[in-house]
């Protein structure tokens, strides 16, 4: 079986992990600095937090814009269905802005006409490593979240993921870019955010940060990322010379501008998803449709108001890519994809 997703964890990252319980650290400390203080230079940003939780990370975003029962909050339809559960405890109304057609993030015309509403606050999800309109969304004037776990190393027009938002997440879980074995980081852009994170953190001690054997992986993975990616972008070009020969398309934009991360490959299909599924599954591919429990699936909401988003709820479908692909399951998914029914 070629599994959807595959950490690229090698004998070096394992390496990491066990001298760190050497030293006897197992809790935040030393590897947690460091590798908070990695991302943060990265995004060049103003903080950088490592928590234990992808979901408590969302939540800790929304504390800090201080999201409730009187915000209006806009999100894309193909978000995580889990955003819902968070913003519906917070007592926050969702506001739903359909996605631009070619990369399912969330469009810019469509937010703009929910601003009349007075929304407090945008979300952003960067969808199968694409990522939305930044010279565009950059002019909307409320604060932004933007969930960068799916975008980590992408890079448009110079942007990378966050550059506009205030505060970004990105999680490193199994299917992640970067996988620490679970947890997130939480990047503040703005300063005034600095300081009532530090009185959130303070409240719960270490007992929400990311531990250092956790921390140690992720340094290691971070490091290896430019290489990584390469080879993702390699096998990204490779099965979209495949997927050409159908009358599929690969959802991943795709310009002399933009470098992508080579997160997954989605392919938007012209046919059933039943039927494709069944032909993958002949060959041994583990494929799955990302949207069948999204966050509009738990709305009631009229879903003709998103066209853009629905075909994307209905006839997307993942394939694998990833770094430890070997060479035999490389051969098999361009075969597979070259002659999609």
């Amino acid at each position: 079986m070629i599994k959807l997703f595959k950490p690229t964890l090698k004998r070096k990252d394992m390496d990491s992990v066990l001298n760190t319980m050497v030293d006897e650290s197992i809790g935040p400390g030393e590897k947690y600095k460091e590798f908070s203080n990695l991302i943060r230079e990265y995004f060049g940003a103003e903080s950088c937090t490592l928590l234990r939780s992808y979901i408590n990370a969302f939540e800790k975003a929304c504390e800090l814009l201080h999201l409730g029962k009187e915000s209006k909050v806009i999100i894309s339809p193909l978000s995580p269905v889990w955003y819902v559960d968070i913003l519906e405890k917070l007592q926050c109304s969702i506001l739903f802005a359909d996605v631009d057609q070619f990369t399912g993030c969330i469009s810019y015309e469509a937010v703009k006409e929910l601003l009349p509403q007075n929304p407090s606050a945008l979300i952003m999800y960067d969808t199968f490593g694409n990522l939305p309109d930044y010279d565009k969304l950059s002019e909307i004037p409320i604060p932004i979240i933007e969930d960068i776990t799916q975008g980590f190393g992408t890079r448009k027009n110079e942007y990378k993921p966050g550059e506009i938002s205030s505060i970004l997440i990105a999680a490193f879980e199994e299917d992640s870019i970067i996988t620490t074995g679970g947890g997130a980081s939480l990047v503040v852009n703005e300063k005034k955010y600095v300081k009532p994170l530090q009185d959130l953190m303070d409240k719960t001690g270490d007992l929400e940060l990311m531990p250092d054997m956790s921390a140690a992986l992720g340094i290691v993975q971070f490091k290896s990322m430019p290489e990584l990616m390469e080879r993702r972008r390699e096998y990204l070009a490779l099965f979209r010379s495949s997927v050409s020969k159908t009358k599929h398309k690969i959802v991943i934009e795709s310009s002399d501008l933009i470098i992508e991360n080579g997160y997954v490959l989605p392919v938007l299909l012209d046919s059933r998803i039943k039927e494709v599924n069944k032909f993958t599954k002949r060959y041994k591919i583990e494929t799955i449709n990302p949207f069948e429990s999204c966050a509009i699936s738990r709305a009631e909401a009229d879903l003709n108001r998103y066209p853009n988003s629905m075909p994307f709820k209905l006839r997307t479908l993942l394939f694998p890519l990833y770094p430890l692909l070997s060479k035999d399951q490389l051969k098999t998914l361009v075969k597979v994809l070259s002659t999609l029914p």
